[in-house]
């Protein structure tokens, strides 16, 4: 199904909907998302707008319907749900959408990581490095084979906080 805009940035419009009753619904849920990003946020309704077009391509890119319990609209409830979190915790990507250095319809196919604030971000690398290093036992805890020394240089990084074998 092909979607022609109205006009620029407005929300797509199904050609000869069969169904005035869906679109009318699908309307009605696309303007309570406006109206949450705009009161969530305080955005304003312009970059709420954005955000929601983003959304919809996100979870209907070929223009499928929001219809109740469908695949889309369960993805376009996780878009939300994702978006208005990261906005929460990240008061930088309101800046950035304020200011114009972030387009609203391009945010909401941003990843996760790249909406992050940075200590969330450093946080996540932090756990990964750990979750690494735990499940290859390399803490003197796990392994009574090994202990962590600075006596020594790793040859592929040159860190020289090493864990050395005690049978050497």
């Amino acid at each position: 199904m092909k979607l022609r805009l109205k006009h620029k940035g407005g929300p797509p419009e199904r050609p000869n909907s069969t169904n005035a009753q869906e679109k009318s619904k699908d309307d009605q849920r696309r303007q309570a998302v406006v109206q949450g990003f705009d009161k969530k946020s305080g955005l304003g309704k312009r970059l709420a707008e954005g955000l929601e077009r983003g959304m919809l391509k996100v979870a209907c890119p070929r223009g499928e319907a929001l219809t109740e319990g469908s695949e889309q609209y369960k993805a376009y409830k996780f878009q939300y749900k994702r978006l208005c979190t990261h906005l929460r915790r990240n008061n930088i990507l309101s800046e950035k959408l304020k200011s114009g250095e972030l387009d609203a319809e391009e945010l909401a196919s941003m990843g996760d990581e790249a909406l992050m604030a940075e200590s969330q971000r450093n946080e996540l690398q932090q756990f990964r490095q750990e979750s690494l290093q735990e499940a290859l036992g390399i803490t003197a805890e796990d392994s009574a084979h090994w202990t962590p020394s600075d006596n020594f240089a790793c040859p592929r990084c040159d860190c020289d906080k090493c864990v050395t074998h005690l049978n050497r």
